[in-house]
């Protein structure tokens, strides 16, 4: 089977997953959803800090960073709904 052995800190196996192989699809999808909140958490960031901002075009451009950010999070999401497709098909 390939695949990965987790690891901790320090490049050291996690005691948790000491030896256990993790098939590489599901890493990958485990990393596109850690990075999909990550895009959607700095979104929400930025969207909060442009409510502070007192110039318009300061505001603006914060917001269409939260766009950028909102975007993405959902080619990340329609990335992973075809990973899950090719999955199901490779099921059959």
């Amino acid at each position: 089977m390939l695949g990965c052995v987790v690891h901790g800190a320090a490049g050291e196996p996690d005691q948790t997953s000491y030896g256990r192989a993790v098939d590489n699809g599901a890493a990958l999808l485990l990393s596109h959803l850690a990075r999909g909140k990550f895009y959607r958490e700095r979104a929400e960031e930025c969207r909060t800090l442009a409510e502070t901002f007192e110039v318009p075009e300061l505001r603006e451009q914060m917001q269409k960073t939260a766009a950028d950010y909102e975007r993405m999070a959902l080619a990340l999401d329609r990335s992973r709904d075809l990973m899950d497709a090719a999955e199901l098909r490779n099921l059959r």
